[in-house]
């Protein structure tokens, strides 16, 4: 297992571009047609104070070394986290099914055979495509050539994220492989300083 330290600041950045989307800005016109410059103004207010909430719960998670669902235990008890897990759970169903909507209507837009068909067609390949990442069978992870898996914490003591390294298949990490993966998380991480 090889680890690569990151800074909190870098991070956070990470974080605050992965969180920041088009489908979410237009995920919000469906809700609150505002007019420009007020939805514009809704969003950052709503991406600081959620960026703010979820950048200090990380860091309590990492002083503490727990995860999220831990921490929220330890405020809300047994049950509080209980509640929250479910609320987490609704919150990916939704967020799932406005992805699937926004796909349709793309799709819809261009090739004008009904939105509903295009939710039925994304909805089908969001299974297929669940068998390529995160929980590949050991079968396809031999024939899709999987050398191994990245995963990214945050450090124990609040100060910084690193990665960590997993190897499925050792004999494919060849040092082409190795130096070219440096470069890249090293390109990311702008020359070490992530």
């Amino acid at each position: 297992m090889n680890e690569k330290r990151t800074s909190v600041f870098s991070n956070g950045l990470i974080w605050f571009g992965a969180g920041v989307s088009l489908a979410e800005i237009l995920t919000g016109t469906y809700f609150a047609p505002l007019g420009f410059g007020k939805a514009m103004a809704a969003i950052l207010l709503g991406h600081l104070l959620g960026g703010l909430m979820m950048f200090a719960a990380g860091m309590i998670g990492a002083k503490e070394r727990k995860s999220a669902m831990e921490t929220v235990k330890m405020s809300f008890g047994e049950k509080g986290g209980i509640f929250f897990s479910f609320l987490n759970v609704l919150q990916l169903v939704g967020w799932t099914a406005i992805m699937i909507y926004d796909g349709a209507l793309a799709a819809d837009g261009v090739l004008h055979t009904g939105s509903w068909v295009w939710c039925l067609v994304i909805g089908a390949l969001i299974e297929a495509e669940d068998k390529y990442t995160f929980r590949q069978s050991t079968q396809i992870s031999m024939q899709t050539g999987l050398i191994g898996h990245l995963r990214a914490d945050m450090d124990t003591d609040g100060n910084g994220f690193f990665s960590s390294w997993f190897d499925f298949r050792e004999e494919l990490k060849t040092d082409e492989f190795k130096a070219e993966f440096d470069e890249v998380q090293d390109g990311v991480s702008m020359r070490g300083n992530l």
